[in-house]
């Protein structure tokens, strides 16, 4: 946090939170969540939400795109969504199943 990003200032009314897995359980867990339960998960997106809502604040979801993000069908609502916001939480990554012991990818096709 060099830039002091965190915690959002008291100014911020609107947050766009963009990305597929942040409201998938499953895949924040990872590959190795061994007795984890993607149900009892606090996903970024239900943890920013009802935060957003006891601050008075209001969250905007956009997709993007699909995890495996094959498309950019979901883009320009994701622009949209940041455009009008006083904040953006990008939520990125890979899905449990590319990560992990035997799953990595070589190259991002």
């Amino acid at each position: 946090n060099p830039h002091g990003a965190l915690p959002f200032s008291g100014g911020v009314r609107s947050i766009a939170l963009v990305g597929a897995l942040a409201g998938n359980g499953a895949d924040q867990l990872g590959p190795h969540a061994a007795r984890g339960w993607p149900d009892e998960s606090v996903t970024i997106r239900r943890g920013l939400e009802e935060r957003a809502a006891r601050a008075g604040a209001r969250v905007t979801f956009a997709e993007g795109c699909a995890v495996e993000c094959r498309d950019a069908g979901g883009f320009a609502a994701a622009v949209q969504a940041a455009q009008g916001a006083d904040m953006v939480v990008a939520v990125l990554g890979e899905p449990r199943g590319q990560s992990g012991e035997g799953a990595s990818r070589v190259s991002l096709d």
